[in-house]
């Protein structure tokens, strides 16, 4: 007697499977659409701004133990550029070096900022534009200084890394002695 199968006696796809096997089928699509992404998108890694212009105006001066500083800033930049179809939003912010303190070698504080989410944010004509951080030092190391100001930019991506460059670089001599409470110069 020789034993047979029937066709309906056993099951070969089993609804979990078949949701198993649709599973991992997408997973390895997203996974291929976001290689491709990551890739092409490595096209625009040298992209950079059609115009950048940062002009700081004027600077204030508060002597209250620690140094503080106070400015104005024009700034003119179109970062179109930047955007394209793996960029969710452009960072893009002001910061101010200074160098050989006598509590720090090297001092970089950002003093304005800005998130852009499209193209149509990208084209900044900032005028008198206050900072929105203060520059202060921790002691009086602002005295004397040459503090140079850059303009930077980062670009974050849907997916992949995260680029950034900066352009532009403004010198300001700050004053060594400060005059009756608040001391103005034009930079």
């Amino acid at each position: 007697e020789s034993k047979e199968r029937g066709r309906g006696s056993v099951k070969m796809h089993s609804w979990l499977s078949r949701l198993n096997a649709i599973f991992c089928y997408v997973i390895i699509l997203v996974s291929v659409l976001l290689i491709g992404n990551i890739v092409t998108s490595l096209l625009f890694f040298d992209v950079t701004p059609d115009k950048v212009n940062l002009v700081m105006k004027t600077l204030s001066f508060r002597p209250r133990g620690n140094d503080h500083a106070s400015l104005s800033f024009d700034l003119e930049a179109d970062l179109t550029p930047l955007f394209h179809w793996n960029t969710k939003v452009v960072y893009v912010y002001i910061t101010g070096v200074y160098l050989d303190t006598q509590t720090n070698k090297y001092n970089q504080i950002t003093i304005w900022d800005k998130i852009l989410q499209s193209k149509e944010e990208a084209i900044l004509n900032e005028r008198n534009t206050p900072n929105n951080y203060t520059l202060q030092d921790q002691g009086q190391g602002l005295r004397g200084k040459i503090v140079s100001f850059m303009f930077n930019w980062d670009i974050v991506p849907i997916t992949g890394i995260i680029r950034g460059s900066s352009f532009g670089e403004h010198d300001v001599q700050f004053p060594r002695n400060y005059i009756h409470g608040i001391t103005s110069i034009s930079a």
